[in-house]
């Protein structure tokens, strides 16, 4: 058997999921070295290296874009630096593996997605929306046999845990997340894009949308990322209503709320609720469950996963084997290439424009 082709891998951003999912899973692929790191300081990247056995840090990301002995970048940092990165990493003929959400909105995308059809020789991976992996084909088999009929409604919630519900010390500012800022996150809001992606492998896409959100919790607040800097105030909406119609004719209601105040006793804090003309489909993903209830009562297990979500060990994750694959010329990327990835910001953009506007926006895809 033909020895694997080597790839050296260098990092720029080692954020909460590139120490916890892509370096320690790169370095044990067969053939696989990480090689360098560099993060918002000199001495935050030497801590990431020292840790994780990379032997090279640096204060720069460009010294990893021109080091001769990187041949793949993963982009692990906020997405306000994603488009400069990406496209960068592209030309200087890098393969790349960027983390999520792909950009801050969709016409950032768009460009994003022409650097990598500029070069096709370069494997360009999204990292895709984890909530679902193992799920999607039973479910998208599932809505294709007809045990749903036509699909007619669906409705989908996201609950992430709200900053404001942390103990304090008297006196002590909440925390503001770069999640909860603007400038940093782009048009992306909470998990609206990541729990859209998810239901767009099963239903297709939406081609219109009506939103409206509100930020609850207006204190000003500690900046994460610089602790010792000035307070500022939340600019991303903890909670946003979306209602959109589907390529697939079916209306569909999705909600994405910060705090666990906001759901009844008992509720599943996430999920996805499918009817349709002759049946209903009913998907819980921190369970790891869907269920599928016919017309005439009677409910069947579609899929039982082994045990509840863990986004320490997301069920079908293989994002950095999938990448290395597609580097290597083994495999295409599926989970997400740029084009997919694409799909979900125009989303996200849409309900962005609907958001500041009060209108109804149309879903504007650009076609290949």
């Amino acid at each position: 058997m033909a020895a694997l082709k080597s790839i050296r891998v260098g990092v720029i951003g080692a954020g909460a999921n590139t120490r916890l999912h892509h370096i320690p899973k790169l370095i044990a692929l067969e053939g696989v070295e990480v090689t360098v790191v560099a993060n918002r300081s000199l001495e935050s990247a030497q801590a990431v290296a020292h840790s994780l056995g990379i032997r090279k840090a640096v204060a720069d990301w460009r010294s990893v874009l021109s080091d001769p002995d990187v041949d793949a970048v993963v982009i692990g940092t906020w997405p306000h630096m994603h488009h400069t990165l990406f496209t960068a990493a592209l030309e200087a003929g890098k393969h790349v593996l960027c983390e999520a959400r792909m950009s801050m909105n969709a016409a950032q995308g768009r460009e994003m997605l022409a650097a990598s059809r500029a070069r096709p020789d370069l494997a360009a991976l999204i990292v895709p929306s984890p909530f679902t992996l193992a799920m999607d084909a039973t479910l998208r088999r599932a809505l294709s046999d007809g045990d749903v009929g036509d699909v007619r409604y669906v409705s989908a919630r996201a609950s992430v845990p709200s900053p404001a519900q942390v103990p304090l010390a008297e006196g002590v500012p909440p925390t503001l997340s770069w999640r909860q800022d603007a400038e940093l996150s782009g048009d992306n809001v909470m998990q609206l894009g990541i729990l859209y992606e998810a239901l767009a492998r099963w239903l297709g896409h939406a081609t219109k949308v009506q939103a409206r959100g509100k930020i609850w919790d207006r204190r000003p607040r500690i900046p994460a990322w610089d602790p010792s800097g000035p307070a500022r105030h939340p600019s991303v909406p903890d909670c946003v209503e979306v209602l959109a119609e589907l390529e697939c004719g079916a209306q569909a209601h999705i909600l994405c709320q910060a705090g666990a105040w906001a759901l009844a006793e008992g509720e599943a804090p996430s999920g996805a609720w499918i009817r349709g003309s002759r049946g209903s489909i009913t998907v819980d993903w921190d369970a790891q469950t869907a269920r599928l209830r016919r017309a005439d009562g009677s409910v069947r297990t579609l899929y039982q996963g082994a045990e509840p979500f863990s986004h320490d060990n997301p069920p079908g994750w293989r994002v950095e084997e999938e990448f290395v694959g597609a580097v290597r010329g083994a495999e295409p990327v599926r989970l997400c290439d740029p084009a997919t990835a694409l799909r979900y910001m125009e989303f996200t953009s849409a309900v962005a424009e609907s958001l500041d506007t009060g209108c109804s926006v149309t879903v504007r895809h650009l076609r290949a």
